[in-house]
């Protein structure tokens, strides 16, 4: 009986510790705002820009992230490697096209060993093309602020 009850109780807290790391993956990480990007009318390049802050707070005031680069094709948004974006502070950020979109991710460092790091998708439905008498350029129309988790 002792055995039963020990077990029963170490199956409880598994599932309890459990239940808790699941519901981190529901906590944002960083928060976006002012998220832009479009390629250029009468140009070859697009332009990618953003600020970012801790979803906890950490952070008191945003950073700006942005990216300028030559454009995929005729006017496509070109994907930006991970981690060739660039932010104000020593984050460092990626943007990558997929089947469902573009995925968005954000790392940042804590100490000289760990980093944070979020990420998200946004829709393919958010990503249109205009045309023009010169080129046909790729924007977003989507919501301007997300969280990143």
């Amino acid at each position: 009986m002792k055995f039963s009850a020990a077990v029963l109780s170490a199956i409880s807290v598994a599932v309890a510790s459990a239940s808790v790391i699941g519901q981190r993956d529901d906590n944002p990480v960083f928060k976006v705002t002012g998220f832009s990007g479009s390629c250029i009318e009468h140009s070859t390049q697009c332009s990618l820009e953003f600020s970012y802050q801790t979803a906890n707070g950490n952070m008191p005031s945003p950073v700006r992230c942005s990216d300028l680069r030559n454009a995929k094709g005729t006017g496509m948004i070109a994907d930006i490697p991970e981690w060739e974006g660039k932010c104000e502070n020593s984050a460092s950020w990626a943007f990558i096209r997929e089947n469902t979109g573009f995925t968005i991710k954000i790392t940042m460092p804590d100490s000289p060993a760990s980093n944070t790091t979020g990420h998200a998708t946004l829709p393919a439905t958010d990503f249109v093309t205009r045309s023009n008498n010169v080129n046909t350029i790729e924007y977003y129309k989507g919501t301007p602020c997300f969280n990143l988790y």
